[in-house]
């Protein structure tokens, strides 16, 4: 599942000029990556970010991203800005730097 707020994190990280993809293969890959994406940032949506961020004091739109992840079901959400192996409403945050796909199949 990919938060409709990540696929805006990265074309606003596009625009800017942060990653050298070009326009077209950035649009290009956001269809690719549409039926990935669920739902929207709704106010049903900002209204857990909000619970989860009194609960965890993460980073505004880290929580939006959390939230998408917890309605969506996921059982894990991979990131670096999180803290490594801490669960919030049943989805374990799991750092890719830290964490390989083995250790998900092994240890979660």
């Amino acid at each position: 599942m990919v938060s409709p707020q990540v696929l805006g994190e990265l074309h606003n990280a596009v625009l800017r000029g942060k990653v050298a993809v070009e326009g077209a293969e950035m649009r290009r890959m956001t269809v690719e990556l549409q039926p990935f994406s669920q739902g929207a940032t709704d106010l049903e949506l900002i209204t857990l970010a909000w619970a989860i961020r009194t609960e965890t004091v993460f980073q505004w739109w880290d929580c939006v991203i959390l939230a998408a992840a917890i309605r969506a079901g996921c059982r894990y959400l991979l990131s670096e800005d999180y803290q490594h192996d801490r669960t919030v409403r049943g989805t374990t945050i799991l750092n890719p730097f830290m964490a390989g796909p083995e250790a998900v199949v092994t240890e979660h």
